[in-house]
C-alpha cells in the first residue's frame, strides 16, 4: 500500500551520516551554551531565586527553579552529560529524552530568558527523540545500517524553516529595522566585556 502512496517519498532511504554530523555539531554547540548559561548572571538572578519572582507562562505555572543554585546546576549538568551521550551516540534514546526533559524545564521556567534559540533546542530536542541521528558516527550505530527513512531529515528542515522565518517577520519592526534594538545592546555589552568587536560596525553586524 505504502509504494502507491503519494507519501512514498517520505520513507526512501538516505544516507544517514550527514544527520548524524549534524546531530554532533548541534550537541557541541549546545554544550557550549549550557556551561556559559550555568554561569551566566542572568540565571543566578533568575532561575536560582524564590519562585515568586520568577515569570512563568500562563500554562506551566507549576515549574519553580529546584533546590536553589546547587539543585539548578545539577540540573544542568546532567543536561550537559546527556549532550555529551547524545554527541557519541551512546544510549542514544534515553540520553536526547533526558537532554529534552532537563533542557525544556531549564528554558520554560522563566519567560524572561526566552529566546528562540533556546526554543528551536527545545523543539529539536523532541523531534530527535524519534530521528534516526545516531545511525551513524556513534557507539549505537556501529556495524549497523547507515539508512534512515527521508522524513528525519525533511521534518528537521521544516522545524527549523517555520521558527527562522516566523523570526523574521517579527523583527519587521521600527526597533529592530532602525533601532536596532535589543541587539545593539547585546553587541555593545559584549564589546566592552571582550574587547573582540571593538573595531567592527555594530550596525553592519546587526543587518
Amino acid at each position: 500500500m505504502l509504494k502507491n502512496s503519494r507519501l512514498k517519498f517520505l520513507f526512501e532511504k538516505k544516507d544517514a551520516h550527514a544527520l548524524a554530523a549534524w546531530r554532533i555539531v548541534v550537541a557541541c554547540l549546545l554544550l557550549w551554551d549550557v556551561f556559559r548559561w550555568a554561569n551566566t548572571l542572568q540565571l543566578h538572578t533568575t532561575l536560582y531565586s524564590n519562585s515568586l519572582t520568577n515569570f512563568h507562562y500562563n500554562l506551566l505555572m507549576f515549574l519553580n527553579p529546584v533546590g536553589g543554585e546547587s539543585g539548578m546546576k545539577l540540573i544542568m549538568y546532567i543536561v550537559a552529560a546527556s549532550l555529551l551521550m547524545v554527541l557519541l551516540g551512546w544510549k542514544y534514546r534515553v540520553a536526547i529524552i533526558t537532554f529534552f526533559i532537563g533542557f525544556s524545564y531549564l528554558f520554560y521556567i522563566d519567560q524572561s530568558i526566552y529566546n528562540n534559540h533556546l526554543y528551536l533546542m527545545s523543539v529539536l530536542g523532541f523531534l530527535l527523540i524519534f530521528i534516526g541521528a545516531n545511525k551513524a558516527f556513534s557507539i549505537d550505530g556501529k556495524g549497523g545500517d547507515k539508512k534512515v527513512p527521508a522524513w528525519n531529515y525533511y521534518i528537521l528542515q521544516f522545524m527549523i524553516f517555520v521558527v527562522y522565518f516566523y523570526g523574521g517577520i517579527a523583527k519587521l519592526t521600527y526597533d529592530w529595522l532602525v533601532l536596532k534594538m535589543p541587539v545593539k545592546l547585546l553587541l555593545e555589552s559584549l564589546s566592552r566585556q571582550s574587547g573582540l568587536v571593538d573595531t567592527l560596525n555594530l550596525s553592519l553586524i546587526h543587518i
